[in-house]
Parts: structure tokens; sequence; C-alpha cells
């Protein structure tokens, strides 16, 4: 993602307030050493899907296979899972499982793995809000430190945090198949950078790893929630998708659509907001316009469409901000994706424009009234009615047959099935003594 570009957006108060008083915090004279988390506080991807990556890996995969009928992503999303179950999740593992299952040779092996390496590291960028953070601890001269539990190898890791502009920290700390709890995550890093628990700030984007386990060990936190779930709980629009797409929403076609949610995450919710009420895009014109409006310009707009239809896309292009925002994403998209997605096509990139003109919340109707009359407005409210939406999962979830005829005749999100989801839930805290499914987001 190009973050060096700089949107027509300006922050609100409360997150401008939050940015302040973070940057204060980092640069407080009590502070030896600062500790970010990579994943989401430093560095993000242009995908909000698990297995997005693997999706631009098909490709490649189909000059070497010959034996499995199965997807890249699929084979490579089952090949990892195995590995964490086996306690061995590293790169290498991963592709020695995965050429096992596949029945690929060992020189195909290592050019995936190595295609892998390219892309992961061509597509990282600097989190902007993070960014500013590490640049705060650098200016005041403090001892920083870095630290991923990354699949990747120390040289790719490396060659991110060069490309992203962090190379300049002091320690860069791989915990991956370490064995360590978070909290003894917390103790290695007083210990490499010789720091006392007292004058370590370390800042990341999980309340239990990092906030938690640095509290606990005496250590000052701060929390960068990551971009997607703030994305995904801004409103009812991703849910949605999900609902009306149940069952391909994870296959390539729908690839340039996850890119378009990826960055209206990463540019929209850098700094941390909040859902706000009567409203699916937090309130704000140019967020609208952003999503809608400059996912829209993906695709060929049907001008034979319902009136109301170009009188809402007339609507959300003759407002000021909503224009700005579309104008925006389109600058941005291209830089980030140039033709990179054509392959693909641009199925689905109409869906948040969908959503706004069938199931709009009064807030964002309110935005644009100034820019449509009465009666249209009235004839917008007509024809309004609440989404069904269904769960967002943050890594894709592998189901047996029986699942997904259960999701066919009982789709998530239903009355009957959260009942049903609620109930087998019960039994399995009361079985296995109440772990949570941390894959949802």
């Amino acid at each position: 993602m190009n973050q060096e570009y700089q949107t027509a957006r300006p922050l609100s108060p409360e997150q401008n307030s939050l940015v302040k008083n973070m940057l204060d915090e980092v640069g407080a004279s009590q502070y030896k050493t600062v500790s970010f988390r990579l994943e989401d506080t430093l560095m993000l991807l242009p995908f909000p899907e698990y297995y997005d990556l693997f999706l631009l890996m098909e490709d490649d995969f189909k000059m070497f296979n010959t034996a499995s009928k199965r997807t890249f992503t699929f084979l490579r999303c089952e090949a990892e899972d195995a590995a964490e179950k086996a306690g061995k999740s590293t790169l290498d593992t991963i592709y020695n499982i995965l050429m096992k299952k596949a029945g690929i040779t060992e020189k195909a092996r290592d050019t995936l793995k190595a295609r892998e390496c390219e892309l992961v590291t061509f597509f990282a960028s600097p989190r902007s809000f993070g960014k500013q953070l590490f640049d705060r601890a650098r200016h005041r001269k403090k001892r920083i430190a870095i630290v991923t539990d990354s699949i990747y190898p120390r040289n790719v890791i490396a060659n991110i945090i060069a490309h992203c502009g962090y190379d300049s920290c002091n320690e860069l700390m791989l915990t991956r198949g370490s064995g360590k709890s978070a909290g003894e995550i917390i103790d290695l890093i007083m210990e490499k950078t010789h720091t006392s628990a007292g004058k370590l700030l370390h800042i990341g984007s999980s309340i239990e790893s990092d906030v938690e386990a640095a509290i606990l060990k005496g250590c000052k936190s701060l929390l960068i929630t990551p971009v997607v779930p703030l994305m995904v709980k801004s409103g009812r629009l991703r849910g949605w998708v999900q609902s009306k797409k149940l069952f391909d929403y994870d296959t390539s076609q729908y690839l340039a659509l996850h890119c378009a949610f990826g960055i209206y995450a990463a540019y929209a919710f850098d700094v941390p907001q909040n859902k706000q009420p009567h409203s699916d895009f937090c309130d704000d014109e140019y967020m609208l316009g952003f999503i809608t409006l400059g996912a829209l310009s993906l695709t060929k707009f049907d001008d034979q469409g319902s009136d109301l239809r170009r009188t809402i896309k007339k609507a959300l292009e003759e407002n000021p901000k909503c224009a700005a925002g579309a104008e925006d994403f389109r600058k941005i998209f291209r830089a980030d994706f140039a033709d990179f997605l054509d392959k693909f096509g641009y199925k689905g990139c109409e869906m948040p424009f969908e959503f706004l003109l069938l199931h709009s919340a009064v807030g964002d109707r309110m935005l644009l009234d100034r820019q449509l009359q009465p009666f249209e407005l009235q004839a917008w409210t007509d024809v309004t009615t609440d989404p069904d939406t269904a769960p967002v999962y943050g890594r894709q979830v592998s189901k047996s047959a029986a699942q997904k005829l259960a999701d066919k005749m009982f789709p998530p999100g239903t009355k009957v099935r959260t009942i049903a989801d609620n109930m087998l839930d019960a039994m399995k805290r009361k079985t296995f003594g109440g772990k949570k499914n941390s894959d949802q987001n």
C-alpha cells in the first residue's frame, strides 16, 4: 500500500487527540526503550483476508501441479493448519507439508516458497500511525525493538522492515517456535534491550498478548487496534457481503473486492475510530464516498438501472467530500495494484454501492440530504430494509460436507443457526474448559 499518499480526509477531533496522547507517551522521558509488535501495528498488507496472498499464486502453482485437483489456496491454508497443530508452524514446515499434499517436486516447493516471500515483501507497507510512533521514538533517541511471531524467516522479515522504513531499529526479535508465553516474550524484550520494567513501553495490537502481558510484567503498554476488525465492526457492510456471497467470497473472482476492503481498512481506520450510531460508515461523507463510489468506479455502471440508482450515484458525485473520498480511492487503488488485478476481474465491486442503495442507515442517508430533493430522499427511505448479515472470520474456515450443508440450510447469522451455534458453543465450553474461537474477528 502506498501509505505515503496523503488523503483529503482530516482526522476527527477524537482521532487527533488519540494521536497526540500516544505520541506524547512514546516521547516521555521515563522510557528508555519502546518495543513494537510488527504485525498490524507497524506493518500492513492490502489484503483483509488471510488467504488473499495465496490467491495471487494460483498461476504459479499451475505451472508445477500435476497431481492434485485442489487449489493452491486450499492446500496452502491446509498445510499451515497442519503445521500449527504439530506445533511447527514455520514457512519451511508449511511448504514441506504442502509438497507432500500436492505431489510436487522439491524444486517446485522452493520456487513457490520464494514466490510467497517475494509477494509478502512487495505488498508490505508501513501502517501510517505506527510509523508516526516509531519515528517519534527514534527522534527521542529511544532504544527500539521490533518483535514478530511471523512464520517467515529472519532474512525476509529484515527485508520487510527495511522496505517499510524500520531498519533503524536496535533489536529484531523473532519469537515463532520459541515456545515462550506472551509474558516471557516481554521478559525477553527487557533482557535483549537491557531495560527494566519501568523503563519499557510496549506497543501492540493484541489486548492479551501485548497489553495485558506487558502490564502484568510491570511495563507500560499502548494498544493500536488492527485496522481490519475495526473496518468489519464499523457497520453492517462487510457482514452483508459475507451473507450474500457465503459460498464463493473466498474465490479469486472477488479478490478485487477484497483489495477494496483492504485499502478502505488501511486508510479509514489507520488511526482507530469506533462505529457511530445510525451509520455504517462512521457518519463520515469521505468514508462513504471512498468505499461505495470508489469501488463502484472499478466496474461498468449500469446506466439502464433504476432512476433511484442513478439519483444516489449522482448525489454521491455531487457531494464534495464523497467525491474526494472516491478520487482518493481511485488513486490509491491504481498506485497499489496498477493492472495487477485485471486478470481476476472486478466482480462484486458494485456491492458497497448496492448495500448503500438497499440497506442504508438513516444517518448515512442524511449525509446526502443536501444533494437530494425531499421526494428523492423519501423514495430512498421507502426502499431501505435491514440487511441480512453473517459472521466475518479472520481466517479461512475449513468445513466438512455436513458443515457446508448446515450453512446452506441454516445460513450463519439467521436466528435458528444462532441458537444452534450458541448451544454448541456452550457444550464446547463445558467440555474443553472455556476455550474460545480465536479465529473470529
